[in-house]
C-alpha cells in the first residue's frame, strides 16, 4: 500500500508539472485580445527548463499508463501542446 501511494503521488507531481495552471490559462486568455502580446503556452514548464524528453515520457507511459490511462494520455497531450 505504501509503494502504491508513493507511486500515485509521484505521478500526480509529474501531471501537475505538465498541466496548465489556472493562472497561466487566465493570463493567456487576457492577452489573446492583443495580437502583439506574448502568449504563454499551456506547457510553460517545458519552456522553463523543466522539459521532458521522449525517453522519460515513454517511461512515464509504461509505468503509469496501465493504471492511469486517462491521466497519462492527458499528460502526453499537455507536453505536446506546449
Amino acid at each position: 500500500k505504501l509503494l502504491r501511494d508513493l507511486s500515485r503521488r509521484v505521478f500526480m507531481v509529474l501531471y501537475r508539472m505538465y498541466s496548465p495552471s489556472l493562472d497561466r490559462v487566465k493570463h493567456q486568455r487576457q492577452h489573446q485580445l492583443d495580437a502583439n502580446a506574448p502568449v504563454a503556452s499551456d506547457g510553460m514548464a517545458v519552456g522553463m527548463g523543466m522539459g521532458i524528453d521522449l525517453p522519460k515520457l515513454m517511461d512515464i507511459c509504461s509505468i503509469y499508463g496501465p493504471s492511469n490511462e486517462k491521466l497519462v494520455r492527458q499528460l502526453v497531450q499537455n507536453v505536446f501542446a506546449s
